[in-house]
């Protein structure tokens, strides 16, 4: 069996190639700590979890049952999570802040000293 017998038996929704397979369509986790894509996948958690709502408020469920309901707390603790790791965030920049000026009057300080 040559490389083109494995691709024609490999779905389309995979790959072109063998060996890499997409198993998620939805970029969701392991995107890294970077701001812009914990902002983005706030984003999109946050509107995943206004629809289920919606759907729940015409379905007729009333807001203190939701949390009863499995499909509410799993986008609700994905926001929160979410949540959490901004700040997460927000403290290394803090911390990386403080670095960079620690360096730059250590070296003030050594050229001044020179």
């Amino acid at each position: 069996m040559n490389e083109s017998d494995v691709l024609a038996t490999i779905p389309a929704r995979f790959s072109a190639k063998p060996r890499t397979l997409i198993l998620f369509e939805a970029i969701d986790t392991n995107m890294g700590m970077k701001r812009d894509n914990l902002e983005w996948q706030l984003d999109r958690a946050n509107t995943e979890l206004s629809a289920f709502e919606k759907q729940l408020d015409e379905d007729g469920v009333a807001a203190d049952t939701r949390p009863r309901n499995a499909k509410w707390r799993n986008l609700s603790a994905r926001g929160r999570q979410l949540r959490r790791r901004l700040i997460a965030v927000s403290k290394v920049e803090a911390t990386n802040v403080e670095v960079a000026q620690r360096k730059e009057a250590n070296a003030a300080e050594a050229i001044a000293a020179s």
